[in-house]
């Protein structure tokens, strides 16, 4: 009785995620975006991590298009985005900074 208790616990929650688009164990999602407004027509390179995933390199063209990406809420707090922002020669010059933190007092809230 207990393991089917369990599956149609997840199958429910599957399913309100499937009808309604809503996921239950997703929180607030957020969307980070970066823009290369360096002088001198120089590249941006961008580089963002989190605990969990890798958001890869992208290098930002003088006047190009911007980077963007989506993250969500960790329902439990504690979600941590930190990026490096990279310029000049062999993009020695750069600078690390957490570019999202999850307000852990209240976890559907960013600050």
């Amino acid at each position: 009785m207990k393991n089917i208790s369990i599956f149609l616990f997840v199958f429910t929650v599957c399913m309100i995620d499937n009808v309604y688009g809503v996921n239950l164990l997703k929180g607030e999602k957020s969307t980070l975006y970066f823009r290369n407004g360096l002088s001198y027509k120089k590249w941006l390179k961008v580089h963002c991590k989190s605990g969990n995933d890798d958001m890869g390199t992208h290098y930002l063209k003088p006047g190009g298009i911007d980077y963007q990406f989506s993250v969500y809420d960790n329902v439990f707090g504690g979600t941590l985005i930190w990026c490096t922002l990279s310029k000049g020669p062999d993009y020695k010059v750069s600078s690390r900074f957490d570019a999202y933190k999850q307000n852990n007092d209240n976890p559907n809230e960013s600050r």
